[in-house]
């Protein structure tokens, strides 16, 4: 077993707080990062699964998910979690992009996570869990491309209502205007 994975059953400094943070989230994937050595990182098989990948080919290692993730998103990653670390009030919480093993789309996946400190304060490890939110994302795209037609349909039909106004004014300039000839005739004595 990873050392990283056996400190989960006997964390240093165990507290309340991480069962906590388990209780109050479901999760696709799990992960634990030792911040004293920063390329050593334990990731679930379960996240591995999701990300389509076989789990007993990855290794432990933090250039493991940061070969996949979507470039911008790693940048995003990486300051939150220096936020997170400089504040631990500051939630390290958010929505990356991973490249799928087998299909090479992407995952949308919200990674939360919290840092484990000494008791000074010194973050020494950090400990997430990962949800895959890729239905959600597709379904918030679909939603947007249906809002997008129908304020497309709604300027089509404010368009359509113009010009039968203005088609309405004209007829009607037209129509009154030999009318007032006929209403303007000398009348008979």
């Amino acid at each position: 077993m990873h050392y990283l994975q056996q400190e989960l059953y006997d964390p240093p400094g165990a507290r309340d707080e991480i069962l906590d943070f388990f209780t109050g989230t479901g999760i696709d994937g799990m992960w634990y990062w030792d911040l004293e050595h920063p390329e050593d990182e334990w990731m679930s098989p379960r996240f591995w699964e999701v990300m389509g990948y076989d789990p007993d080919e990855m290794p432990h290692k933090s250039a493991a998910w940061q070969n996949i993730i979507h470039a911008e998103d790693l940048r995003q990653a990486t300051a939150n979690f220096q936020a997170h670390l400089a504040d631990p009030d500051h939630p390290y919480d958010q929505i990356v992009r991973y490249k799928h093993g087998e299909t090479g789309k992407w995952v949308w996946v919200r990674c939360r996570g919290i840092a484990l400190r000494k008791q000074d304060g010194t973050p020494i490890r950090m400990l997430g869990v990962h949800s895959d939110v890729t239905p959600l994302k597709e379904t918030e795209g679909l939603l947007r491309g249906t809002v997008e037609e129908l304020m497309a349909a709604r300027a089509d039909l404010e368009a359509a209502l113009k010009a039968k106004t203005a088609f309405l004014e004209t007829m009607s300039h037209e129509i009154r205007t030999p009318m007032n000839g006929i209403w303007a005739w000398p009348k008979p004595l």
